[in-house]
């Protein structure tokens, strides 16, 4: 009740970007629904963009038509979630996989994961 609460506050003055932090955490399954279909339907209906903080991965990936991934506040994508999977699969972040079988959370470690193992080599050197 107090995400939809918040929601609702939060879009009373018609916000032209609307920043949502762990929108659909501790809500069931049910709830979790909801609120991802409102999210996905407040552009059409209020012309705003919205910005989502989530580490629940696989709720952002049916959410979200652009995607950033940071990492110790670098930006090390920014995209679609279909440039986001040709990318991986270029990089080799998701060697041997299908694109249409490569998951966000898949990508996201493996793009942080090569991200702070050169941040260790730099420290070293």
């Amino acid at each position: 009740m107090k995400q939809r609460l918040g929601l609702a506050g939060a879009l009373l003055g018609r916000p032209p970007i609307l920043i949502l932090d762990e929108p659909t955490n501790g809500l069931d399954p049910s709830g979790i629904h909801e609120i991802r279909n409102l999210i996905k339907s407040l552009p059409g209906l209020y012309d705003c963009t919205v910005l989502i903080s989530s580490h629940m991965l696989s709720e952002i990936e049916l959410m979200a038509d652009d995607i950033g991934i940071l990492n110790h506040g670098h930006l090390l994508f920014e995209g679609s979630l279909d440039e986001l999977r040709r990318t991986a699969l270029q990089s080799g972040f998701a060697a041997g996989n299908k694109i249409s079988t490569i998951n966000l959370e898949e990508m996201f470690l493996s793009m942080v994961d090569k991200d702070n193992a050169g941040r260790k080599q730099r420290a070293m050197l």
